[in-house]
């Protein structure tokens, strides 16, 4: 008779599962499947500087490396499914002139013509952007806005920065995200127009960074994935920005923006020199948290620095943020040095998004009942 009942119970329970089951398939229709992530199915451009100056300001195609791993982290056409529909992909070659040397297409096939890429001529950042958008809007023009992106690995020292600030406000206006990777030895995030660039790139919602070694080149990939190659990736590239050892990563700033935040995953025994340099001569106000206690430097005058230090004996999450009361809107930039940065790290996820998608909850709440569940009829067996 007690087998009986823990029958009847066990069969209540099944039958309570699988409504919840039915009720969260429902709901799928009314919540996105990868709302957080890469969900496939977006156009994307890199274009990639070929000019004569790249012979000394990319002796090791870090370039190429990064083209490579970007190519890698897009959803081919054979592994697709369901949650991530495939992506699409051109290759653009610049330097006195762009072309196309990957149409828009498959990611499978583009790591192939990176070979092609050489070092010679002079540096059209500008016609590199136009074909980018040419090739973006040459399939399903419907699906661009939100859900396409353009990569340029340049060394910044562009022959028309008029007609660049041009393209990439063109994009903007189109919904297609631009981000730029800045190939220079020295680390330095200056170079010809770079204040107007870098609002136009920022305003864009992307992110410009230096490149200036191997594990540099891997960390400006991450970031770029981890701030979102398009909109869909990061709807809110304005939140808080991941920040990884060997990049510059310049930000705007004013009152009316309020409180600029970072944040860095630190590894145990890490020590960290975080550099909040300003580049339009506001004051700014630096905090650096650990989650117990703050640090707090102030910057003053042109080009003037605040050094951060922190020593982790163990794995920290570190928010630094940045404020001013200038009304005047004008760039910063942040640079993290460590002793740890060939070490291994995880995957960075960017911060911009902290409250978890209503399908996301969903289906962390059905985890939790069907736990509870099994367990009471783990218990009544």
């Amino acid at each position: 008779m007690a087998f009986c009942r823990s029958s009847q119970r066990v069969s209540l329970a099944i039958v309570v599962l699988l409504a919840l089951c039915a009720r969260f398939s429902s709901a799928s229709d009314k919540f996105p499947s990868c709302p957080t992530a890469n969900c496939g199915g977006r156009k994307i451009s890199i274009a990639i500087d070929s000019s004569g100056s790249m012979v000394d300001t990319d002796p090791q195609n870090l370039r190429i490396n990064a083209s490579r791993s970007l190519i890698e982290s897009l959803v081919s056409s054979s592994s697709a499914d369901a949650n991530n529909k495939a992506d699409l992909v051109s290759v653009i070659d610049f330097d006195d002139i762009a072309k196309v040397i990957y149409p828009l297409g498959d990611p499978s096939g583009a790591s192939s013509v990176l070979s092609e890429i050489d070092s010679s001529g002079g540096t059209y950042i500008a016609d590199g952007v136009n074909k980018s958008i040419i090739q973006i809007q040459s399939r399903n023009q419907d699906q661009t806005s939100g859900k396409s992106g353009i990569i340029v690995l340049t060394d910044g020292e562009d022959s028309s920065l008029a007609l660049l600030l041009k393209q990439v406000a063109n994009a903007k206006a189109l919904g297609i995200r631009v981000n730029f990777a800045f190939l220079n030895p020295f680390g330095s995030i200056t170079a010809p127009g770079a204040p107007d660039l870098l609002k136009s790139i920022i305003g864009n919602g992307g992110i410009y960074s230096t490149i200036n070694s191997p594990t540099a080149q891997k960390n400006f990939v991450d970031l770029v994935l981890a701030h979102g190659l398009t909109d869909q990736d990061n709807p809110n590239p304005n939140g808080t920005t991941a920040l990884l050892p060997g990049l510059t990563v310049p930000r705007l700033i004013s009152k009316d923006i309020g409180t600029v935040k970072f944040s860095y995953n630190a590894l145990q025994d890490e020590n960290l020199n975080v550099t909040v340099q300003g580049i339009n001569g506001q004051i700014l106000n630096c905090k650096l948290d650990n989650g117990q206690a703050q640090q707090i430097l102030s910057t003053g005058g042109l080009y003037s620095q605040a050094i951060l230090t922190y020593n982790a004996s163990q794995m920290t999450n570190l928010k630094l943020e940045v404020s001013t009361n200038s009304i005047t809107e004008g760039l910063f930039s942040v640079t993290v040095k460590s002793n740890k940065l060939n070490a291994t790290r995880s995957t960075v996820i960017s911060a911009a998004s902290t409250t978890l998608p209503a399908s996301t909850a969903y289906l962390m709440t059905i985890m939790s009942l069907f736990s509870s569940l099994m367990f009471g009829i783990m218990t009544l067996l």
